[in-house]
């Protein structure tokens, strides 16, 4: 199990990357103002001619490929990978980052879908799921993964992504912090031996962590699409983990999981080359999350319980929460991750209308007069 110092983490801080945005221009001008230390080459362009890096370090035998931002508006990982560079070509290397390079090779694609980071949404410029045209190929920058994959032969592949607010777990109430998954190789979700060791990874990185988020971690579904890049992987015979950065309490620009998606990569980079354990009992015992959160939870109204949901809009370069009442309800079984109490109060828009599903409400005003402020 890695331990690592988050002092040292803080001097290789990307400080240049941060909150929830990071358009193509970002990685643009650190890709290339970083240049030399980092090697980097223009492995392709996006639909709309942004260029897509491949960045590679390390001098070991043992392959992995990494990339981010397959889905535009999921940057936390972008983040995270880019504190790992910094490390990775700082005078002060740590000696756990010195390890992973004498024995790794790793290539890097730190933003596979500048189109949709640029304009902050999931699909490409063409409006496809990148993720869901593995088999098919027909876009640019799936075409450019596939020709990195070929060319490149890695011995393990890192799927880096972010989910939603909306994934936890009813049993302890937590959120779902970090997700993983060994996808499924075949219909039957046979345990491969390529899935074998991507499970076992995954422990790795469970065990590293589980201290530090306890009841926070968890593995996402495994339902077999063969248009899925990780499925489409292990198919193949490539082990694969997909990443996913989640929530921690008032976290919404992910920059503390960032710290903890950190530590996720460098356990992954660590256990990948060793992998000889069968783990994947372990790996199976991990909770499997559940869409069991909403944003924010109004209790005990006269009209039952209102849940809120955050809708996330780039405004001006700057991410922008906007609370939309997702449901009206005596029957509201999601957890908030703000719960507040309505005290049986009745509560309208602030021109005394009643609130109803879709509704955008930044605040909220009872009968009493009082407010309760969501934005």
């Amino acid at each position: 199990m890695v331990k690592m110092n988050r002092a040292w983490y803080q001097n290789n801080y990307e400080y240049r990357l941060s909150n929830r945005y990071i358009s193509a221009a970002m990685i643009d001008a650190i890709v290339k103002s970083s240049s030399p230390s980092l090697d980097y080459t223009i492995a392709g362009y996006s639909v709309q001619q942004k260029p897509i890096y491949t960045i590679t370090v390390g001098r070991g035998n043992f392959k992995i490929l990494m990339w981010s931002q397959m889905h535009g508006n999921e940057a936390t990982t972008t983040k995270a990978l880019f504190d790992f560079l910094k490390s990775a070509t700082s005078k002060n290397m740590p000696a756990v980052v010195k390890e992973i390079l004498d024995r790794c090779t790793l290539c890097i694609i730190p933003q596979l879908n500048p189109d949709g980071a640029t304009a902050y949404t999931r699909h490409n410029a063409n409006n496809i799921d990148l993720n869901r045209d593995a088999a098919a190929n027909t876009q640019p920058e799936m075409q450019i993964l596939h020709r990195v994959i070929d060319s490149f032969a890695p011995h393990f592949c890192f799927n880096l992504h972010g989910q939603r607010t909306i994934y936890g777990f009813t049993k302890t109430q937590t959120s779902s912090s970090l997700s993983f998954l060994a996808p499924a190789a075949d219909e039957a979700r046979t345990i491969t031996l390529s899935r074998k060791r991507a499970m076992t990874v995954i422990t790795e990185i469970y065990n590293t962590l589980k201290e530090e988020l306890p009841n926070g971690i968890g593995r996402y579904d495994d339902t077999f699409n063969i248009n899925c890049i990780g499925d489409y992987l292990m198919h193949a015979g490539i082990p694969t983990v997909l990443y996913e950065a989640g929530h921690i309490a008032e976290d919404y620009t992910r920059e503390e999981i960032r710290y903890a998606v950190f530590k996720a990569l460098i356990a992954g980079m660590i256990a990948a080359p060793k992998c000889k354990d069968d783990l994947s009992k372990a790996y199976l015992a991990i909770a499997e999350h559940e869409k069991c959160f909403v944003d924010i939870v109004i209790a005990n109204t006269q009209d039952g319980s209102i849940a809120i949901q955050y809708e996330e809009r780039l405004e001006q370069g700057q991410i922008v929460f906007i609370p939309v009442v997702l449901d009206i309800s005596s029957e509201i079984t999601r957890i908030g991750h703000r719960q507040i109490d309505g005290l049986h109060k009745k509560y309208t828009h602030f021109d005394h209308t009643d609130i109803k599903r879709g509704d955008v409400v930044s605040a909220l005003k009872a009968d009493d007069g009082s407010t309760i402020t969501l934005s």
